[in-house]
């Protein structure tokens, strides 16, 4: 079964784009200079991705060895995009709003389970952008989402994700975020604050902290190839229908969370409108847990656990294709800007703390940029998992 997901999710990558390819082809007309203008900045994308374990023991006998492999395909769709010029015609003001929508495939496999447990999740939301034209950026994100065990349809529930933040664009080399987001990367459902910052250009060699979702460096290598050094969260939490007496009361339904965080190394390949990455490396702090909603949940609706296990440390190979399409409007130097690309793409559709690279920034001073990466600076960017 595992490896008929995985077949499938292979077949879904190489097949995507050239089905996308030739319509975006067919639709090139040789009179486009008699076109309208474009109405947006921010393309339409679609983007695919797949994410694996290998095997490890637990501790449990009932639960037997432990693998993970998940599977998602999103979008995020421009239908509303308005300019607002100031009186002096110096700065532009702007708003953006997207469709987005997520489809997520879990498959935890416990080898002394019985009934192979599958879980799907599927979000459709808003995104709102609001640049002021003057430093400052209004992200928001809102993705109600259905959760349930592909066992038994029955056990669905209807959750909410979201992200709400304010960027503050200093300059092309600074800049910072803060906010609050309502997610369940970590194995349960958090409200929690979100603080970080950018140093270094976003054309060019740039570290970025987002705590609590990603602490990178990233650094261009050449017109279309990019690399990146990361750690970050994933995780969810799930419905399970409760068959395999996991847990001796009446549930019907009991919850699973898993939580990890992953160090490793991407690398992009981007063009106009493809990017296929493929990164790998640790996944440390690998935590599993059962709970039962009806004797382990407090007033906050938070989840505590009857089960909790940390599994030991593992590699994990995670691939993606991202498809992006549409005339859009062209932006070159204006650093409020680049903050809209960088927060549309690095803040994913699906609350699975995945990012899509900004091939819409175009990348300069690629030998003046990669002379500044330091052992040293990976280095300490490594150490600091311990803020997770």
């Amino acid at each position: 079964m595992q490896m008929k997901f995985l077949t499938l999710s292979v077949i879904s990558i190489i097949a995507l784009p050239t089905v996308l390819l030739s319509r975006t082809l067919n639709l090139k007309d040789s009179t486009e200079s008699s076109q309208k203008p474009p109405k947006h900045y921010l393309p339409n994308c679609i983007y695919l991705n797949t994410y694996m374990t290998p095997e490890r023991s637990t501790k449990n006998s009932s639960l037997g060895n432990y693998s993970f492999s998940q599977s998602s395909l999103g979008f995020y769709l421009p239908f509303f995009t308005q300019d607002k010029f100031s009186k002096d015609s110096t700065s532009i003001a702007n708003i953006h709003m997207l469709l987005v929508g997520n489809t997520t495939v879990s498959s935890p496999r416990f080898t002394a389970l019985e009934n192979n447990h599958q879980f799907n999740k599927t979000s459709l939301g808003l995104r709102i952008i609001y640049n002021t034209g003057k430093k400052g950026i209004w992200f928001f994100n809102g993705s109600p989402f259905v959760v349930y065990d592909n066992f038994d349809k029955t056990s669905k529930s209807l959750r909410y994700a979201s992200v709400l933040l304010y960027n503050r664009t200093v300059n092309d080399k600074f800049s910072y975020r803060v906010g609050f987001i309502k997610t369940f990367v970590f194995g349960n459902r958090y409200s929690l604050p979100l603080i970080g910052f950018r140093l270094g250009p976003l054309d060019g060699t740039y570290v970025s902290m987002q705590l609590l979702r990603n602490i990178s460096v990233h650094f261009p290598l050449n017109k279309h190839l990019y690399g990146s050094v990361f750690i970050k969260p994933m995780g969810g939490l799930y419905n399970v229908i409760n068959n395999d007496t996991l847990y001796p009361g009446n549930d019907k339904i009991i919850q699973f969370g898993r939580y990890e965080l992953l160090n490793g190394i991407r690398l992009d390949y981007a063009s106009k409108n493809f990017d296929f990455y493929i990164s790998s490396g640790v996944t440390k702090r690998n935590r599993i847990a059962f709970a039962s909603t009806s004797y382990n949940k407090n007033k906050r609706g938070v989840v505590s656990h009857f089960y909790s296990e940390e599994l030991k440390s593992a590699t994990f190979i995670e691939a993606g294709l991202n498809v992006k399409f549409g005339r859009v409007k062209k932006v070159y130097n204006n650093m409020n800007m680049y903050d809209v690309f960088d927060l549309n793409n690095t803040i994913d559709t699906g609350d699975n703390n995945t990012s899509v690279i900004n091939n819409e920034i175009p990348a300069k001073g690629l030998e003046n940029d990669l002379k500044k990466i330091q052992y040293k600076d990976i280095q300490d960017l490594i150490e600091l998992e311990d803020i997770y």
